[in-house]
């Protein structure tokens, strides 16, 4: 936790209720979010968004994966 408090410059850490309620949530929903959407892509739900990607040519989802991830970035 230091160290990254060190590498980003923040001049004041987190509380530790604060790391702590961070901590358990990627414990707890990580895997659960994992599982969620195990689930669902085995259940066939995903078969609007499948269908969508092969439509799409591989081209249009790098410029759209590109685009997300520079607009992330200058937004955040």
């Amino acid at each position: 936790e230091s160290t990254f408090n060190d590498i980003w410059a923040v001049p004041q850490g987190r509380t530790w209720m604060g790391r702590i309620i961070s901590y358990w949530a990627g414990l707890t929903l990580g895997p659960l979010l994992l599982l969620t959407a195990l689930g669902l892509t085995s259940a066939g739900q995903f078969e609007v968004v499948r269908d969508w990607l092969e439509k799409v040519e591989i081209i249009g989802i790098v410029v759209f994966l590109f685009f997300i991830t520079f607009a992330h970035l200058f937004f955040c």
